[in-house]
C-alpha cells in the first residue's frame, strides 16, 4: 500500500468557493502525483458556503487516480455530510473516500503510523 500522502485541511471553520480552490491547486503543482493519497481535515468545519453543484464539480474534476485513498477526518455531521456528498458526486469515479472520526484510524487506513497528526 502507497505510504505517500497529500495533507489538505480546512483553516478557517467556514467551507466556502475558495477553500475549494485547493484542488485546482493540486492539479496545476508539477509536484502532484494522481496516484497519492490524500488525508482531508475537516475537523471544526462550522459553516459551509458553497452549492452542491459546486460540491459536484469538484468531484467530476478529481485529480486522483485509480486507487487513491482518500480519508475525511470529521467532527461534526455538517461535515461529514459534505463529503459524503462529494462521494456520491464521484459516483464512478475510481478514487475511494471514507469518513473517520479518528485520525488513527484514518492514518490506519492510508497506511501511516497511527501516531502521524
Amino acid at each position: 500500500m502507497r505510504s505517500s500522502v497529500v495533507y489538505s485541511a480546512v483553516c478557517s471553520g467556514l467551507i466556502t468557493d475558495e477553500e475549494c480552490l485547493h484542488q485546482s491547486s493540486l492539479k496545476a503543482d508539477p509536484a502532484f502525483r494522481n496516484d497519492l493519497n490524500q488525508s482531508w481535515d475537516f475537523r471544526g468545519v462550522d459553516g459551509i458556503q458553497v452549492t452542491s453543484e459546486t460540491v459536484r464539480r469538484l468531484a467530476a474534476s478529481n485529480p486522483f487516480g485509480s486507487g487513491s485513498r482518500r480519508a475525511a477526518i470529521v467532527d461534526s455531521p455538517l461535515a461529514h455530510g459534505l463529503v459524503r456528498m462529494f462521494a456520491a458526486y464521484a459516483g464512478d469515479t475510481p478514487d475511494d473516500v471514507r469518513v473517520f472520526e479518528d485520525r488513527k484510524e484514518a492514518n490506519e487506513w492510508l497506511g501511516l503510523a497511527s501516531d502521524v497528526p
